[in-house]
């Protein structure tokens, strides 16, 4: 058994890592760092998105709590982007959806549980008015569940009697 918990340990961090090489980079073609900015953080310059000059996009993890929660992708002073919905503002995970600048709506998500959740803005205009916005929840790892199992096997999570 403590060999499974060790395997388990190293594969969290492994897991980790690889997150953390999606949030690393610089601030992109905007020149100024955007944000996902919504109810979920009280619309604050908070949760900061990264550049990925490779892939051509910016991404962010954010845990979020359940609920149904409005938000935009934004700049620090709501101009320089300032993303919304094109069309229908409801955001379905794992789906792009269309955005565009000067649309001064919200987008709308509805999310059943708390968790990680992955907001990739892709497939950027020439003009940096347009692009594509999806939001994935973020599976918690199979090397946490191996984990809780390793835990289980030492008596910490056995029900007592």
């Amino acid at each position: 058994m403590k060999r499974l918990f060790i395997v388990a340990a190293f594969a969290v961090l492994g897991a980790t890592s690889a997150w953390a090489s999606v949030i690393g980079g610089d601030i992109g073609p905007f020149g100024n760092t955007i944000f996902v900015r919504g109810g979920f953080n009280g619309w604050g310059a908070i949760d900061a998105m990264t550049w990925d000059g490779g892939n051509q996009t910016y991404s962010a993890v954010l845990s979020i709590d359940a609920g149904t929660w409005e938000f935009k992708i934004a700049d620090e002073g709501w101009s320089n982007p300032d993303f919304g919905p094109t069309g229908d503002p409801n955001v379905t995970l794992g789906v792009p959806t269309a955005i565009g600048t000067a649309i001064g709506q919200n987008f709308s998500m509805a999310l059943a549980s708390p968790g990680d959740y992955l907001f990739v803005l892709s497939d950027l205009s020439a003009a940096l008015d347009a692009g594509t916005l999806t939001v994935t929840r973020i599976p918690i790892p199979a090397a946490l569940l191996l984990f809780a199992s390793g835990l289980a096997g030492f008596g910490f999570l056995r029900k007592r009697g």
